[in-house]
């Protein structure tokens, strides 16, 4: 989201400047050291103090949820198909997959979504589009093309 920043300097916080929670309010404190490669510093660097134009996927993915939700008649499917952030990346990420399933068959998940535990099959737009909010979450251009790509010619035929 930074652009035409004149000089960007990535390096360590002290513990003391970040948010943390009490230990009686979470058993794990959310926030980890991370050792960033420095290539993945140099391209931050080069994207925020370059002028070159970037794909703002989370962009595209709400234009294309739009979009999809014309074609839906009833009401609520329309509202149930833009996921929550970080449930379809979540739901896609095989070390979370039984925990985060069984947290939304308790109640948690919309009863219009069609995946299931049984091995169900997605409706194609509803599986492209949870592809594509996942790609846009991670910021993946391809991907979220790709998915675009189904969603558009399905609706589109």
């Amino acid at each position: 989201m930074l652009r035409g920043v004149e000089k960007l300097e990535i390096g360590t916080a002290d513990i003391d400047d970040l948010s943390r929670y009490p230990d009686n309010t979470h058993t794990n404190n959310p926030i980890q050291p991370h050792d960033l490669d420095l290539d993945l510093v140099s391209e931050f660097k080069s994207l925020a103090e370059g002028n070159a134009p970037i794909a703002y996927v989370f962009k595209m993915y709400g234009r294309l949820l739009s979009y999809a939700q014309t074609f839906e008649r009833n009401p609520t499917f329309r509202e149930e198909m833009d996921a929550p952030y970080g449930d379809t990346r979540a739901r896609f990420n095989p070390k979370n997959r039984g925990q985060f399933l069984d947290y939304h068959y308790r109640g948690g998940r919309s009863i219009f979504k069609s995946y299931h535990k049984t091995g169900g099959e997605h409706h194609p737009v509803e599986h492209y589009l949870e592809v594509a909010s996942a790609a846009s979450e991670s910021n993946n251009v391809e991907e979220f093309l790709k998915a675009r790509r189904e969603v558009l010619d399905y609706l589109e035929r």
